[in-house]
């Protein structure tokens, strides 16, 4: 927050007549991280806005830059509140670029209840296209450990019916990847090792992203591994 406060208020939510493009990229990135980094203020304001927004979109636009990160912050101030609106938002808008934030704003959940129900939302609602469904896949395997967990859950027990839905498909390669691509240690590529050499189980035309999934969350592990007690020492030196 040290850091980035005094850039977030130069330059605040709203862009200014004549600003290049690049400035409200940097506003975007600015509000982005003080939102992960859970400052108070941006939370509140981002609630706020998002709010207005929902109540009448048209009276309070959201600017696309800005929109994914209102979104994707908005939940992490009131889960609950912002997935229902979300799904309203994502069921009536007619665009596509909007509804893509929608559901990448969905996935960044945190809420053990809400994971289960924003996978079966995207599965199997009827509502979301297919070539839509990675995007908040990606979000809820990436966003945190539990996250990716709630994947490779939803995956490995549901195995058999989401084969049969989804194998034929151009998405079966990348559901065979997301759903191990969020795990973060070598003792889950194990495990989803193991469950492969099921014969039962066939990962069919996502065999190389699930090879290079795994090959990731190993080497991620490892390093996470290697540098936990340096990094560690390090930030006991820092007086924040």
């Amino acid at each position: 927050r040290t850091i980035f406060i005094k850039q977030y208020q130069k330059l605040g939510w709203e862009s200014t007549l004549g600003e290049s493009k690049r400035m409200g990229t940097l506003r975007g990135s600015i509000v982005r991280v003080l939102g992960v980094a859970g400052d108070q203020e941006v939370l509140s304001e981002a609630f706020r806005r998002f709010r207005l927004y929902v109540e009448d979109c048209k009276a309070y636009p959201i600017s696309g830059d800005m929109r994914s990160i209102i979104f994707g912050i908005a939940m992490k101030k009131s889960e609950d509140e912002v997935f229902d609106a979300l799904k309203h938002i994502f069921e009536t808008t007619a665009f596509p670029e909007e509804q893509r934030n929608c559901l990448s704003a969905m996935g960044k959940c945190q809420s053990m209840h809400l994971h289960s129900e924003m996978i079966k939302y995207v599965l199997y609602s009827g509502k979301v296209r297919l070539q839509d469904m990675a995007f908040p896949f990606v979000s809820l395997a990436l966003s945190s450990d539990e996250g990716g967990k709630a994947c490779w859950k939803f995956f490995s027990q549901n195995y058999e019916e989401l084969s049969r839905d989804f194998k034929s498909s151009p998405f079966w390669s990348s559901l065979v990847a997301l759903s191990c691509r969020g795990l973060r240690t070598v003792e889950y590529v194990d495990e989803v090792n193991l469950f492969w050499t099921d014969s039962s189980h066939d990962a069919g035309s996502g065999q190389r992203r699930l090879t290079q999934a795994l090959e990731a969350v190993k080497t991620n592990a490892c390093r996470l591994q290697r540098d936990r007690e340096v990094v560690h020492a390090y930030l006991k030196t820092i007086t924040i």
